[in-house]
């Protein structure tokens, strides 16, 4: 459960400021990189905490802000690799259904827009630039930048009945209980 890191340091290859976070415990690791040189990476440990370290403004949560990643169960992260101007965002799924993010604010790492919906959440998938979040009831909640963000056009498809949600680089689609599929 412990962690060695190497490389560029301003990819993240240099995990000293948090080196004592990283002895035991840890689970997944999940990473967010772009071309430009610069990244972030976001460890789960076995307690639901989060520990990040690499490029401050590619999805390093402040310390300030710290308290909050506790009880995550997953992590997800926006699709950035291989966009040069697109720094990376991440959502943590809690234990309890809710969300939450960090990273750049544009790219879906403020959801404070839709933070209030963000309850009894059992997916996130993501996008380059934005997420989308199922729900127990079978709606979708969205948030994040670009036209991915956008589910006004096909919001009333998204009230009920999603089983799945797929995406790509710029796109969701959601599977219905039906058989149907809602694209956006």
């Amino acid at each position: 459960g412990s962690v060695v890191t190497w490389g560029h340091s301003d990819y993240g290859g240099n995990s000293d400021s948090v080196a004592n976070s990283l002895t035991s415990g840890v689970t997944q690791i999940y990473s967010n990189t772009n071309d430009s040189g610069a990244g972030v990476f976001a460890a789960l440990k076995s307690d639901g905490s989060v520990v990040t370290w690499g490029g401050k403004d590619y999805g390093q949560k402040p310390l300030a802000d710290a308290s909050s990643l506790t009880g995550v169960t997953t992590i997800t992260a926006t699709i950035t690799k291989g966009s040069s101007d697109l720094p990376g965002s991440f959502a943590g799924l809690k234990a309890d259904g809710t969300v939450v993010t960090w990273g750049d604010s544009e790219k879906g790492g403020d959801s404070s827009l839709v933070a209030n919906s963000l309850t009894g959440v059992t997916q996130i998938s993501s996008t380059r630039t934005s997420f989308a979040a199922l729900k127990t009831d079978g709606s979708v909640v969205t948030w994040g930048s670009g036209g991915s963000s956008d589910s006004s056009s096909v919001s009333s498809s998204l009230t009920s009945g999603v089983i799945q949600i797929y995406s790509n680089h710029s796109a969701f689609a959601a599977v219905k209980s039906d058989g149907s599929v809602v694209t956006w």
